[in-house]
C-alpha cells in the first residue's frame, strides 16, 4: 500500500504504520492524502482544520465516488476551503464535508481492505 501526504511518499505494511502515519499528522490542519491499493483503487483525502472530504477512485481515470454528510446543510454554500499539496485552495460544499476523525477512521479502513469505507455516504460522480 502506498501513502502520500502533501507530496511526501510512504509504503505502508498494515494498519497498525498507518495508525502512526496519521497520528503523525493529525495536528497538521493542511492535509491531502492519497492512498493507493495495488489493485488500481485509491482514496483521497483533504483535510482543513476542522474538517474533511474524500474522494474514492476504483482505477486510474474514473470519476469515481466522493463523500457526502447528511448531518449538514445540502445547499450549495457555505463551501470548505481547502489546501491542496501544490499550494491550490479549492473550495467545497460543506454538505460534502465531515470531522478529521471520521475521515482518518475511513483511511484506516481502506488500508485494512482496499475497499471503499462502509461508513460514508457516497456521492456516485460517475
Amino acid at each position: 500500500m502506498h501513502v502520500t501526504i502533501n507530496g511526501e511518499q510512504h509504503s505502508l505494511a498494515g494498519v497498525e504504520e498507518a495508525e502512526r502515519l496519521l497520528a503523525s499528522h493529525g495536528h497538521t490542519d493542511d492535509l491531502e492524502i492519497w492512498v493507493s491499493e495495488g489493485n488500481g483503487s485509491s482514496l483521497c483525502a483533504l483535510l482543513n482544520r476542522q474538517y474533511g472530504w474524500l474522494m474514492f477512485l476504483r482505477f486510474e481515470g474514473d470519476a469515481g465516488f466522493s463523500s457526502r454528510n447528511p448531518l449538514r446543510e445540502q445547499s450549495e454554500g457555505p463551501k470548505e476551503a481547502f489546501v491542496l499539496s501544490n499550494g491550490q485552495v479549492d473550495n467545497f460544499p460543506s454538505s460534502w464535508t465531515m470531522d478529521r476523525k471520521m475521515v482518518f477512521d475511513a483511511l484506516l479502513e481502506f488500508v485494512a481492505s482496499g475497499q471503499r469505507p462502509s461508513k460514508v455516504d457516497w456521492h456516485d460522480d460517475t
